[in-house]
């Protein structure tokens, strides 16, 4: 992620680091299609699932298929589609399989060579939750990763699915109500952490 001319450097911090999204739930193919596409680009040392990657439970348990055979670390967290139950019943069944599987529902920090994630699973506000079993995070979770402190020099990145707290039409979380609906709580930890 971090070019190893500039590991450890101020510069490495403000490099952007190479990605491939996935914005919402999408047909199989096009994961594979995304996973195909990062494993050609060098550099690429992670896959990150940040939530809505299926909404039934055997979709999901493909989606985590088609990831983790890439061979390349894949750290996911849940979003707001996702049903927590069908999360834990596919990583448990899929974990022995392969292990380059990251569950970060389960961990605030993962370490890495040269890079360092924060992570909080789910969505901040219940009323965006589509299921009745989907990943809801609360205010001690965020405020666990208040607690944390970087390992090292690499750059620390927050995976979350739900955005911060934005500001007008053009930010992540404007939505079609015609409102923004981030959550406040994250922006405290960006500039308390940043």
């Amino acid at each position: 992620i971090v070019p190893p001319e500039l590991r450890g450097t101020s510069e490495a911090t403000t490099r952007q680091i190479r990605h491939a999204a996935e914005s919402a739930v999408r047909p199989i193919r096009e994961t594979r299609m995304l996973r195909e596409h990062a494993g050609k680009k060098e550099g690429v040392d992670w896959l990150v699932a940040n939530g809505d990657l299926a909404l039934e439970e055997f979709d999901l348990e493909e989606v985590v298929d088609v990831l983790a055979e890439s061979g390349l670390p894949v750290l996911v967290v849940l979003g707001n589609s996702e049903s927590k139950g069908s999360w834990a019943r596919a990583y448990g069944d899929r974990v022995g399989k392969y292990p380059n599987l990251v569950n970060g529902t389960w961990i605030r920090q993962i370490v890495a060579y040269d890079v360092e994630f924060w992570t909080v699973s789910g969505y901040h506000d219940k009323r965006y939750v589509h299921q009745g079993a989907g990943c809801l995070y609360k205010t001690e979770h965020v405020d666990q990763m208040q607690t944390l402190t970087p390992n090292g020099k690499a750059p620390v990145v927050l995976v979350t699915h739900g955005p911060p707290l934005g500001k007008g039409k053009s930010a992540l979380d404007w939505i079609t109500d015609k409102k923004n609906v981030g959550d406040p709580q994250l922006n405290t930890l960006i500039q308390k952490k940043g």
